[in-house]
Formats: structure tokens, sequence, C-alpha cells
């Protein structure tokens, strides 16, 4: 609950940044849409296994997924409501491989209903939070010394998500959108016994939907400008972490932990032609983010405890006042790791991408939401390779000078 909370906070108090932005709009948002949307993220599973074989806090599944969705949006003023059905697929899966005995966990599909809420900033761009409940249906497989067997379970869990979305054209909207989702708990009879599993969704979504309305002023012709100069901020972050172990032949992708962080920023834009801007960047972020486990007869954790980051990110300007943008960067992040009864201090340097949006709530202030990848290299702890991976999702608030 305290993720929920977090991103939810983290959300509200963008919203009522904006909440104070007086006047009527043009009711451009009301009316139906039907769209596609691509997301990528981590699941992170906690399993009970009654076995021994492994002791887990998390698996954590890396992957991508995509689906359907359409809706109805009522627009009140600067406030937009709306009601959403949705259907995906999804490739996300965690395999496990320790001599005989072995297996792979995975989503298969799911669908969902959700409400979202939001305020328009401006007349183009939305932003929103969004809770839902969903079913997804999961299937497992497993071998071991004993045979094979495999298994297919429905879940139901609960959903809060922020996201932006912006006109593009009369009918066209693009949307960001992090979701957290929490399943509830299910009991999975095996040939080794019950074992109690318990998912935990972390993605982002990216979007694009067509509008049924008769809107012809949606999209603004006007030039953008203003985004060249300096900026500091401060952002929160859902983050889920994956950690790939390899061990005497073992290996399992991998371990998952959740968590939050914070960080502090600043950086410089600089705007050329109308509609395009590039940008550097630099923070420092604290964590609560660890993953945990046992393979075989080794114990291993992993634990981001703060970063430093630079990146560089380039950006279309898709209304004057809303960037789309791409990030690209490094990261070197500060883990506290166990392995085999042994524990150190790492420090290992990652790859960062990401891809945002950002839109302006005033004359200085911007809020974003963005989401971001690291990929660290596998590092060795005493015959143990830990390879870890984070995923995050967060609400910014920018102050630009």
């Amino acid at each position: 609950m305290k993720t929920f909370r977090t991103l939810g906070l983290a959300a509200l108090a963008g919203m009522l940044s904006c909440a104070g932005i007086p006047g009527a709009m043009a009711e451009e948002w009301t009316g139906a849409f039907i769209g596609a949307h691509l997301g990528s993220g981590t699941t992170v599973y906690r399993l009970a296994d009654p076995a021994g074989i492994a002791s887990l806090k998390g698996l954590g599944a890396n992957g991508i997924l995509g689906g359907i969705h359409v809706g109805y949006d009522f627009q009140l003023r600067n406030i937009v409501t709306g009601l959403q059905v949705e259907a995906e697929k999804d490739e996300r899966d965690f395999t496990l491989k320790a001599g005989d005995v072995g297996g792979k966990l995975k989503r298969k599909w799911g669908v969902g209903l959700s409400l979202r809420g939001g305020i328009l900033p401006s007349e183009h761009t939305l932003v929103y939070a969004r809770a839902g409940f969903g079913h997804s249906r999961f299937a497992g497989s497993a071998y071991t010394a004993r045979g094979s067997y495999g298994r297919r379970k429905g879940l139901n869990g609960r959903y809060l998500g922020a996201g932006m979305e912006a006109r593009v054209a009369p009918a066209v909207s693009l949307r960001l959108e992090y979701r957290h989702v929490r399943y509830d708990d299910k009991s999975v009879n095996t040939p080794l016994g019950p074992v109690k599993l318990r998912p935990t969704d972390h993605s982002m979504r990216v979007g694009v939907s067509w509008r049924f309305d008769d809107s012809e002023t949606a999209g603004s012709t006007r030039p953008a400008t203003g985004w060249t100069g300096m900026y500091a901020g401060l952002q929160l972050a859902d983050a889920a972490h994956d950690t790939e172990l390899g061990y005497a032949g073992a290996s399992m992708d991998g371990l998952g932990g959740n968590g939050q962080l914070a960080a502090l920023f600043g950086g410089y834009d600089f705007q050329f032609g109308s509609r395009t801007l590039v940008g550097a960047e630099v923070g420092a972020s604290w964590s609560n983010v660890k993953s945990t486990g046992r393979l075989g007869s080794a114990t291993a954790s992993a634990r981001l405890r703060y970063a430093t980051q630079a990146s560089a990110r380039i950006g279309w300007l898709a209304q004057p006042e809303t960037l789309l943008y791409l990030r690209a960067g490094w990261m070197r992040g500060h883990f506290r790791a166990r392995a085999a009864g042994y524990g150190l201090h790492l420090d290992s340097d990652g790859f960062l991408s990401g891809l945002g949006m950002e839109t302006r709530l005033s004359r200085s202030l911007n809020l974003r939401i963005e989401y971001d990848h690291v990929q660290f290299p596998t590092e060795q702890v005493r015959g143990v390779g830990i390879r870890p991976a984070l995923d995050s999702g967060s609400v910014g608030l920018t102050m630009r000078f």
C-alpha cells in the first residue's frame, strides 16, 4: 500500500498544481475513443515454495505487452473524467534453470475496467490519475526429477496509475501512462504441494487514440517558444528491481523487488526549430529497492541504495506547451550486495533509457511523467553472477529559469 500512496500522492500533487488554472475551455475531450497501446515493464512475483528449492521474496520478469482500449470521456470546463475497458497480451516471463529443476512463469493476457480523472493545464493536454480493476491469466510450468507439469490460473488485481495525454490532430491523441497493479494472493496446487503466488506489476504504456468527435480545433499551429534554458526539479518514482543470477551452472531470471525512489535533478534544454529540442540533465537519487533470494546453496541479495546519473534527451513538441521525449544516458548505482555469505558495497555503471511527457503548468513550472529502464552489467561476487535491472515510473515537477 505504500507504493500506491506514493504514486497517488505524487500524481495528486501535480493535479492540484494544475487546478488553479482558470477559465472554461472548449469541450474537445467529450466523446468516445478507441485505440491501441504498447508497453514495457517488470512483474515481481512473491512465491512461497514448500519444497525448499528456492526461498524467494520476489521473482522478477521483464518484457513487453500490447493491447487495445475503448472508452468515453466527459469534459466539464478544465476537468475530464472517463471510463475505459481494455484487453492485453503480455510477453513477460520468469525462468529458472538449476540442474534437473526448472520452470517458467508468465502473464498470458489480461482485461481491465478503469476510471480516470484529470485536469487540463492547457486546451490540448490532459494530466490524469487512473484507478481500476483487472483480471489476468497466468501460466506456470516446471520440471523436476519427478516429471513436468503446468498450471494456468486467473488472478484479480487492482491498479493505480498516472498519465498524460496530448491532442496532436483533430481526432488523434497520444498518451503516456505508468501503472502499478497489485494482484490478490492465489494458492496453486502443484505436485510439490500448494504454492502461494502474488504478482505485482510495474509498467508503462504508450498509446494512440482515435476520438469520435466533431472538433476541428484540436491541435495548435502556434509556434512553440520558451523551452530554451536551465531548470531544476524533484521527482518521486515507483520502481521495480529485477536481478538475474548465475551460479554453478544454474540461472535465474530473476529475483525481483519493489520500492521507491526520490531524486533531485537539473539540466539545460535548447530548442531548435519550431517543434524540436535537445537537452542534457544530471541527477541524484535515493532508493529502498531490494531483491533477495536463495538458489540452491547460494543466497544472494542486491539493494540499490543511491545513484547518480547523466543523460541527454531529444524531444518533439506535440503542442506548444507539451513535450514528448526520449532519453539515453548513464547511471552509477551504489548497491549493497550479498552472495554466498559474503557482503560488499558495489558500484556499477548501467545504461539508462527512457521516455516521457512534460507539460507547462505555468510560465516557470512544468510537470513531467517519465519511465526509465537501467540495465547494469553482470558483476561477480564469490562465483555468483549478479546482473541487476531497474524499471521506474516517476512524476516530477521542474522549475525553469
